[in-house]
C-alpha cells in the first residue's frame, strides 16, 4: 500500500508490477463495461421495436391491453337529389270517368193490397225474390255508326225503346224493368274497336223520354262500378256505359238500376258478355213501367 493519502490503492506503485490491475479486471464474475453497454443497447432496440409495432397495429396478439373493437360502419346508398331519375308511366286504356259509388239500400215497405192493384204505388216486398218482368213491345234493333272521332257526341248509336202501353207490361214490384229480351250485342263504336268490353244502354221514362241522373250498378268479375245515366251520350241522353275489360271476354255481370239515393228501382239482371269483337258491347235498356 502507498503511503500517499491522495493516491488510489489500485494504482500500481512506481516501479511496481504494472499488470496487477489487468489481472484484477480479468478475474471471474466481472463483466467489462463494453458488454454491459451492448446489452442495454439491444434491450432498448427491442423495446423500441415492440412499442413501434403497438403504435402501427394496436390489435396484435402481443398487446396485453388492446383497444376496444370498433363497431362496423354500414354505408347506405342514397339517391343523388341532383341526378335525374327515370320515371315509369303506366298507360291505361280510356275509361269512362269514375263516379262515387253508391251503396244500394233496400227500403222495406208493406206489400200492396188488392185494392191498390190498379194504382202505381207498388213497392218491393222485403224477403221476396222479384220476378223478372216480360214486356210485349218489339225488340229494338242496334243501329251502328262508323268511326266516331275523339270528342264527338254521337246520338243514336242504339235506338231507344219505343213508347209502350204501361198496361201491357208485366206487373213488377219495381218501377223499372229491362226492355225486350234483356240484352243486345253490338260492336264497340269508339276508336278502341276490339280493345274494349263494356255494358251500356239507356233508361227511358214511362213516356219514352230519356231519363238521366239514375245510377246503374254493375257487379262481377272484379268489377263493382256505378255509372249515372246521361254520362254516355253515345247511347242517348239517358245513356250509360261501364267499362269492363281491355278485350272482349265471356263473363257474367249483375246489372241493376238505382235511384239517386241508392235505392234499387229494378231487379238485378244477369248479363253474359260475348268474347267476339263484333259483340263486345252488351246493351241493356231499362224502361219505366209505372210512376214511383
Amino acid at each position: 500500500m502507498s503511503n500517499d493519502p491522495y493516491r488510489p490503492d489500485d494504482l500500481p506503485l512506481e516501479g511496481g508490477n504494472a499488470g496487477s490491475h489487468a489481472d484484477r479486471a480479468g478475474r471471474p464474475g466481472c463483466l467489462s463495461p463494453g458488454v454491459v453497454s451492448v446489452f442495454f443497447l439491444l434491450l432498448t432496440a427491442l423495446f423500441l421495436a415492440y412499442f413501434g409495432l403497438l403504435l402501427v397495429n394496436p390489435y396484435v396478439p402481443i398487446n396485453p391491453f388492446p383497444p376496444r373493437t370498433p363497431l362496423p360502419i354500414y354505408v347506405i346508398a342514397t339517391a343523388d337529389p341532383d341526378r335525374p331519375t327515370a320515371t315509369l308511366t303506366a298507360t291505361k286504356l280510356p275509361e269512362t270517368p269514375r263516379l262515387n259509388t253508391l251503396e244500394p239500400t233496400l227500403t222495406p215497405s208493406q206489400p200492396p193490397s188488392p185494392t191498390d192493384a190498379g194504382t202505381s204505388t207498388a213497392r218491393p216486398v222485403v224477403g221476396e225474390q222479384p220476378r223478372i218482368p216480360t214486356i210485349t213491345p218489339v225488340t229494338p234493333t242496334p243501329t251502328l255508326v262508323s268511326g266516331p272521332q275523339q270528342g264527338d257526341v254521337i246520338e243514336g248509336v242504339f235506338t231507344p225503346p219505343p213508347v209502350g202501353d204501361p198496361a201491357s207490361y208485366t206487373r213488377s214490384p219495381f218501377p223499372f224493368t229491362v226492355f225486350g229480351d234483356g240484352v243486345e250485342y253490338i260492336a264497340n263504336p269508339n276508336d278502341q274497336a276490339c280493345r274494349w268490353a263494356s255494358v251500356a244502354g239507356s233508361v227511358t221514362d214511362i213516356n219514352g223520354q230519356p231519363l238521366p241522373g239514375l245510377a246503374v250498378h254493375v257487379v262481377g268479375e272484379g268489377i263493382d262500378e256505378i255509372r249515372f245515366t246521361g254520362t254516355a251520350l253515345t247511347y242517348g241522353s239517358g245513356g250509360y256505359e261501364v267499362f269492363l275489360n281491355g278485350a272482349p271476354l265471356r263473363s257474367q255481370y249483375a246489372v241493376q238500376l238505382l235511384s239517386q239515393t241508392g235505392t234499387p228501382i229494378s231487379a238485378e239482371f244477369t248479363v253474359t258478355t260475348s268474347p267476339l269483337c263484333e259483340e263486345n258491347v252488351a246493351i241493356v235498356n231499362f224502361v219505366q213501367n209505372f210512376e214511383y
